[in-house]
């Protein structure tokens, strides 16, 4: 049988956030819940048609607004009994939480992922809701959010569909599952917000694959969606973004064009980016080519001005990295510097680096230092394990 690698489950619509280009579209939902009944048949369907998920995520909008929410993570963990499961929730409202929603969530081994939004009212509430995990030995991880990523064009968008596809296929994975359907993303159903908002017509439920087909395997569903959608149409390959803010929601608040007063521009928005990568620290390898040594040197990032004094050539390690690489692009531009090439040993990374210019292997040898982004210490290790094998010629 086949492996999934990574799977999504909005089991609630609305969130209790109102968070300007929500990728959910929680800002402007109804309520509407995935039906109990409905959601246990397709999780025991993806079991049959999968021998493991690697990943499940259970989210919403705001999934702790769904009051059976235990109900969801029990039949998610009686199907899924190998898979990492995650409960994505902005923390406001686990602090209500009784025990038994606790209790619940330690004995089916889930990961409560708290995305932290800057919200000064709702501080205390994340601060009480992570003492009740830490006492509770439970697992957490929690992620600040500052910036919001948009790729969308819904009119006269001349990208090329398969250009968007790779692109957007590498930068995630966002598999989703809802009512027996199976998607490449979650906007093929989620449009449907936007368009009962706005009055459009772009949502297409059709987009996706049935997994109750009696003549469809795990395998076909891979392959399935591997292939670009119908909605891809409505996306790009580009990447701009948003600062965090919670505002009344306006017909473009999720597209890249210029109508969209929200975009953060690199020459009017300094502070912006500054503020989110302020404490990401840049790694510079500098190569020795006569002795095939690197030596490692870290900067902050208001050390950028000494980092991108030559031109700028990166070593992309890691997917998680690839956002913080949009937004270097950024920072260089801003500092009237250039990237020069961009290269990954990973080709889901490689062919995912729309805009870049390409840094091939065989010209690693001439020159003398690589900004490393790479997630952690067994990152930049994996980096430089494989920065000096191609120095070597292996």
């Amino acid at each position: 049988m086949s492996v999934l690698e990574y799977l999504e489950v909005k089991i609630i619509e609305n969130c209790n956030y109102r968070c300007s280009g929500c990728a959910g579209w929680g800002n402007i939902a109804q309520r509407e819940v995935y039906d109990i009944e409905q959601y246990e048949c397709d999780i025991k369907r993806i079991s049959e048609l999968f021998s493991h998920v690697k990943m499940l995520h259970i989210l919403g909008g705001e999934p702790l607004l769904n009051e059976r929410v235990t109900d969801y993570i029990t039949i998610a963990r009686e199907y899924l009994k190998d898979t990492e499961i995650y409960l994505i929730t902005n923390g406001t409202l686990l602090h209500t939480k009784d025990d038994d929603f606790f209790q619940c969530v330690k004995e089916n081994d889930v990961k409560v992922h708290i995305s932290h939004y800057p919200v000064e009212k709702d501080m205390n509430k994340i601060d009480i809701a992570c003492t009740m995990l830490k006492e509770r030995n439970m697992r957490f991880e929690i992620i600040d959010t500052n910036l919001f990523s948009v790729s969308m064009l819904l009119e006269n968008n001349r990208f090329d569909v398969n250009d968007t596809f790779k692109t957007c296929s590498s930068f995630m994975d966002c598999t989703n599952l809802y009512y027996g359907m199976i998607y490449k993303c979650p906007r093929p159903i989620s449009l449907r917000h936007y368009d009962r908002k706005f009055g459009t017509c772009y949502s297409d439920m059709t987009d996706g694959i049935d997994i109750y087909d009696s003549a469809i395997t795990g395998q076909e569903i891979l392959q399935k969606l591997e292939n670009p959608i119908k909605t891809c149409r409505l996306c790009t390959p580009e990447r701009k973004f948003l600062k965090w803010s919670q505002k009344e929601a306006d017909i473009f608040q999720w597209q890249i064009c210029k109508e969209n007063s929200l975009l953060i521009d690199a020459e009017k928005n300094q502070n912006e980016l500054f503020d989110f990568v302020k404490d990401f620290k840049l790694t510079l390898f500098n190569i020795d080519h006569a002795t095939g040594k690197i030596c490692r040197e870290e900067y902050m990032s208001e050390e950028i001005d000494e980092l991108i004094k030559e031109d700028v050539y990166i070593w992309l390690n890691d997917l998680r990295c690839l956002s913080y690489c949009y937004i270097l692009k950024y920072v260089v531009e801003i500092k009237k510097g250039s990237i020069r090439g961009v290269i990954s040993k990973n080709k889901r990374i490689a062919d995912s680096l729309w805009g870049f210019p390409k840094l091939e292997k065989k010209n690693i040898e001439d020159i003398s230092h690589l900004v490393v982004l790479a997630s952690g210490v067994k990152g930049f290790i994996e980096a430089e394990y494989e920065i000096c094998k191609l120095l070597s010629g292996e």
